[in-house]
């Protein structure tokens, strides 16, 4: 049985003096990623990515550099949630109801 504290996490992952949100912008600066790969990437849970992704989108406006998203999409009719603010899946689609929802997806550019 494996317990939680026996498990260490790579060192090129997590580093002692980043923050959580250092960790984040580095992952998406390097790639284009889902909530799910910055969670293992940055060693944050998954259902703080998108409030860590919030404020990390303000910071950026001081070093000229911008968030941009891929938006999600609805697998079963192609539905496309442009319009959307929130940096989180959406939980179905307005068009056909399906909760088939691809995720969003991250890169910080210039």
């Amino acid at each position: 049985m494996s317990h939680r504290s026996s498990r260490h996490p790579s060192p090129a992952i997590v580093e002692c003096s980043s923050t959580v949100r250092e960790r984040i912008a580095h992952a998406l600066r390097e790639a284009q990623l889902t909530a799910h790969e910055i969670s293992a990437r940055a060693s944050v849970q998954e259902r703080d990515v998108a409030e860590h992704l919030k404020h990390l989108e303000l910071s950026l406006t001081h070093s000229g550099e911008q968030l941009r998203t891929l938006a999600p999409h609805c697998i079963k009719c192609g539905f496309e949630f442009n319009q959307r603010e929130r940096h989180s899946r959406p939980g179905r689609c307005p068009r056909c109801k399906s909760e088939r929802i691809s995720p969003p997806r991250f890169k910080i550019e210039r």
